[in-house]
């Protein structure tokens, strides 16, 4: 979420994979975000432990802050003036009518 507390986005192993199959009292759990689509700013991580049987298992909130710098995204060597939402990686193609 932001300093404003929005949900800016949600990575959720439901949706991206398998749900994991939780059997030991300690382990570890990684999420790796490959591009961060971000724009410079301070950020938090909330974490959730959840499983259908029983819903929320353990909640952090604001477990980390994320400093995040403005860098180039798309490789253009240019930064976005409009610093709102996410970046999204993206292309364009026009061709002409003629």
């Amino acid at each position: 979420m932001d300093v404003n507390e929005q949900i800016i986005f949600t990575c959720n192993n439901a949706h991206s994979k398998d749900l994991f199959q939780l059997s030991a009292d300690e382990g570890y759990v990684t999420c790796t975000i490959d591009r961060l689509p971000l724009f410079g700013g301070t950020y938090y991580a909330n974490i959730q432990i959840y499983s259908l049987e029983n819903g929320i298992h353990d909640e952090v909130e604001f477990a980390k802050e994320l400093s995040v710098v403005d860098g180039d995204f798309f490789g253009t060597g240019k930064i976005p003036g409009i610093r709102k939402g996410i970046l999204i990686s993206h292309s364009w193609d026009f061709e002409n009518e003629e």
